[in-house]
């Protein structure tokens, strides 16, 4: 089982301290009545971490290709905030009611970096709006040049790209957060669970999606 502690609902903070190399009740109670099989993590200054090895594993960066230089990407906007006369210039979103998609091109390839125990983040990702001009430094800022055009009345324009970035696989569009999970669920089988050294770990590059285009 991968570990998602915080995928459904709503999550509180428990406040826990170390006694004894034990967690307990920060409050000198007993910790309250949890449910069986409840996931959690805590979250600790680095340097109460005495097992380096662990420290290691927690912390070790890996980067993973996603898409080469030349793919072509798709970023999400809700079509009732783009004005009448763009809409020619959008891409219908099959199965999304109240989406249109923006096409991008990357110039440079785009990486996952692997971040231990956090969640993984993008890298790299120079590219370009095929039907506006110039470059942007990463698809979030091609989605913030895209929103400013696109969505004009809105008043913010970034999005969360692994949600509102997508690629083709199969005829379907397919956000980047199911690679990023992919890739997650690998470092975690291959590595934290095995407790294998950092630089002995191998991050499987199978999978069964394309590379868009």
């Amino acid at each position: 089982m991968d570990f998602q502690p915080y995928k459904y609902g709503k999550t509180v903070r428990m406040p826990v301290k170390v006694v004894n190399g034990k967690l307990v009740y920060f409050y000198a109670t007993p910790i309250p009545e949890l449910e069986d099989g409840a996931i959690g993590e805590v979250i600790l200054p680095e340097w109460a971490v005495i097992n380096r090895h662990a420290l290691l594993l927690w912390q070790a960066e890996q980067a993973v290709t996603l898409f080469e230089a030349n793919t072509t990407l798709f970023l999400g906007m809700r079509d009732s905030s783009i004005p009448l006369h763009l809409l020619e210039e959008v891409k219908d979103f099959p199965g999304s009611e109240g989406h249109k998609l923006i096409p991008i091109l990357l110039l440079e390839p785009l990486r996952l970096l692997l971040r231990g125990t956090k969640k993984a983040v993008l890298r790299g990702g120079k590219c370009r709006i095929p039907v506006r001009e110039g470059a942007a430094r990463s698809i979030n800022h091609a989605y913030t040049l895209a929103s400013t055009y696109y969505e004009p009345e809105r008043m913010s324009h970034s999005g969360n790209m692994f949600r509102q970035c997508f690629f083709i696989e199969n005829q379907k569009f397919v956000p980047l957060d199911a690679l990023r999970g992919h890739y997650e669920a690998q470092y975690e089988k291959e590595q934290l669970q095995t407790g294998k050294p950092v630089e002995d770990a191998q991050i499987a590059l199978e999978f069964d999606f394309g590379t868009g285009g």
